[in-house]
């Protein structure tokens, strides 16, 4: 009951969200819309996922990191890569908000 309780939660978040999106492209040309509307929904997904909001798979942490440009080192655990991937992405200043 109570994971459910949080997935609503977490899904009004992300239609609140998608709706701030979809005000901020509505000047964006027709046939871009759709693109601009997925991208900004992915970065908002990553960014969910990198704070801890949402779970993810072990082998998807490991692929942003690779993204990144971050290895995971030996006995590391997802909390630490994350935090490590959560600065390279404040240092290069992009992706996450």
């Amino acid at each position: 009951m109570k994971s459910m309780m949080k997935r609503l939660i977490y899904n009004i978040k992300r239609f609140a969200h998608s709706l701030k999106v979809r005000w901020r492209i509505r000047k964006t040309p027709k046939f871009m819309r759709k693109f601009a509307f997925w991208w900004h929904m992915a970065a908002y997904d990553t960014a969910q996922v990198l704070k801890g909001v949402r779970p993810m798979a072990k082998d998807t942490l490991d692929s942003m990191a690779d993204l990144v440009g971050i290895e995971r080192q030996e006995g590391e655990t997802d909390e630490k890569l994350r935090k490590r991937i959560i600065e390279a992405v404040k240092k290069k200043g992009g992706m996450a908000r």
